[in-house]
């Protein structure tokens, strides 16, 4: 099962559960899941891992239900306590992005999704790669991408590492109208320019300029160096590229996509690893299962077949060019990879 449709997900509790039926499915585990209601600090937690790669995520806390925080970390603690479960933020490999306490609406999350019920959660995975990727259509027409893997796609060089763990940001006021805002974020984002603790992690080791601890790099755009340590205090790398600022397009899609001529541009996310306090850059690979496309021809969740793979598209936000505070992405979109 590398493909799933769940409709009208009740709450994020329910978006939760069906989210650990379809990973353990496509060779995650799971191993924890609790309930908000049952927890000792009154929040839900679902915690998946797989290689390298332990996801957490935290839902429902008491000030701020509206988003669901993201944890990213290398080893699950071996005979945790039933609290210490609940605390991803102290687990000793954890990437340091990802709120502690109750306060859910701030550093990496998906953010401002309300508590339900919600349109439809589309999971996509290509179980022998490792990644699990989730479209939540949170409101008609409205959308939050987020994802997790232990690998990139076509990895380049002999450094070790390649999970990451990405959520969905946007802001609001008059940037949510900009495709381009830098203080959204999706997936591994290389525009954001939002609080770093907000962003995208890759695990990644060995790479030039970085010693034998570090384990981390943040998704950030290409001005400055990312100040941030991870959860051991040590220094993160740089990582550039990513979607909204390939490195295969100096500008988003120039051409409209037609089906009906064969022309449809699907763009890869290229990661790229910027040493700190340098202009030494190191390709890294891709993100797999996912593609930045120009949606005009399309609508949200229609499927094409691309020589011998089928794609689904969707606005990043939303599919729309009001202005204004309106939340939208005008055509830009993403394509994801259905496996069946």
């Amino acid at each position: 099962m590398s493909f799933s449709e769940v409709s009208s997900p009740s709450n994020p509790e329910a978006v939760m559960t069906s989210l650990s039926t379809f990973a353990q499915a496509n060779g995650w585990v799971e191993e924890h899941l609790i309930a908000a209601g049952s927890s000792i600090l009154g929040e839900g937690v679902l915690t998946l891992s797989r290689g390298e790669t332990v996801v957490t995520f935290r839902w429902d806390g008491s000030d701020t239900p509206q988003a669901i925080a993201m944890h990213h970390a290398l080893a699950y603690p071996g005979a945790p306590t039933a609290q210490e479960q609940e605390e991803p933020w102290n687990f000793a490999t954890d990437s340091g992005n990802g709120v502690s306490g109750s306060s859910l609406g701030s550093e990496r999350r998906i953010s401002r999704i309300g508590t339900g019920p919600f349109v439809r959660l589309t999971m996509f995975s290509g179980a022998s790669d490792g990644y699990i990727l989730c479209v939540l259509e949170y409101s008609i027409g409205k959308y939050r991408h987020f994802g997790f893997s232990d690998v990139l796609e076509n990895k380049i060089g002999n450094w070790q590492g390649g999970g990451w763990v990405g959520g969905h940001i946007w802001p609001t006021g008059a940037a949510a109208s900009n495709p381009n805002t830098s203080s959204g974020g999706v997936l591994i984002d290389g525009l954001n320019s939002t609080t770093e603790r907000d962003r995208s992690t890759v695990h990644v080791r060995g790479l030039a300029g970085m010693n034998a601890n570090q384990r981390f790099g943040y998704a950030t755009n290409s001005s400055s160096d990312v100040a941030s340590t991870d959860g051991a205090g040590e220094l993160v790398v740089n990582i550039n590229g990513g979607l909204r600022a390939t490195y295969f397009d100096r500008s988003f899609q120039q051409f409209v996509p037609d089906p009906v001529a064969g022309v449809i541009q699907l763009t890869p996310a290229m990661l790229i690893a910027k040493q700190r306090g340098a202009l030494n850059h190191q390709a890294l690979g891709i993100l797999p299962g996912v593609r930045m496309a120009q949606i005009r021809s399309f609508d949200p969740g229609a499927e094409v077949v691309v020589g011998a793979d089928t794609w689904k598209f969707f606005p990043v936000v939303s599919k729309a060019n009001v202005g204004g505070s309106n939340e939208e992405s005008e055509n830009m979109g993403l394509a994801y990879l259905k496996v069946v």
